[in-house]
């Protein structure tokens, strides 16, 4: 294995991402094939970031070709949008538990309920080690995009992937049932703000929450109108 030869080096790789594994383990396959002990060289993490630029266009091609065929199988709104019912979910690549969540990354997954496939997905870091150690890196393969907790990630996914959707031009669309674990920060920050509603004539204040005894329930609403 050399600079050279492109093609068994990225299916290397390729290989190795697919199992969970990196260059070390790339080291040991190359040995035992009696190639080459340092697979690459300097060149491992340019090949590296070369192939994840590949993977994330192609990504992005394929959630928006299944939003546009979700779009096409779901009800026109009142306001003319598509409206969409999706399912969402958050995972960190440290396991959490009821009481410890300090995982450095995670990715957040819509699904459409009507077409089975995958819409959104955003992935979150909240490290990056080449800016931890200053050196100039593309901007385009810097993982550091998320700055806030661990249990954070989940409301935080969930809010850019609506926020996303609304905002696409080609396939004009949002959210209209939203099927999710039962996480109060997630349906606190995808709640519209009832005040910001009753400013914008959207509801009254007969509609207002209340609690059986008749008092008003909090307004802990984050979700700012997206519709007009």
């Amino acid at each position: 294995l050399n600079a050279g030869d492109f093609v068994i080096n990225r299916r290397l790789q390729l290989g190795l991402q697919l199992c969970g594994d990196g260059r070390a383990e790339g080291k040991v396959m190359a040995g035992f094939l009696n190639k080459n002990v340092n697979p690459m060289k300097s060149k491992w993490t340019e090949c590296q970031e070369t192939i994840g630029k590949a993977i994330i266009q192609v990504g992005t091609e394929i959630l928006e070709e299944n939003l546009h065929i979700e779009c096409l199988l779901s009800p026109l709104g009142d306001d003319g949008r598509r409206a969409l019912d999706v399912a969402s979910d958050t995972r960190w690549d440290k396991r959490g538990s009821g009481r410890k969540y300090d995982s450095l990354s995670g990715c957040s997954v819509a699904f459409g309920l009507r077409s089975e496939l995958p819409i959104a997905i955003e992935a979150m870091s909240s490290v990056c080690i080449k800016c931890n150690k200053g050196h100039e890196h593309d901007p385009d393969v810097c993982p550091k995009n998320y700055v806030g907790s661990a249990k954070g990630m989940e409301a935080a996914g969930a809010a850019k992937i609506v926020s996303r959707l609304f905002g696409n031009l080609q396939d004009k669309c949002y959210i209209k049932q939203l099927v999710t674990d039962d996480d109060s920060s997630v349906r606190k920050i995808l709640t519209h703000s009832l005040q910001e509603l009753l400013g914008a004539s959207r509801m009254t204040m007969d509609d207002w929450p209340r609690y059986k005894n008749g008092g008003k329930k909090p307004d802990n609403g984050l979700l700012p109108i997206l519709h007009n």
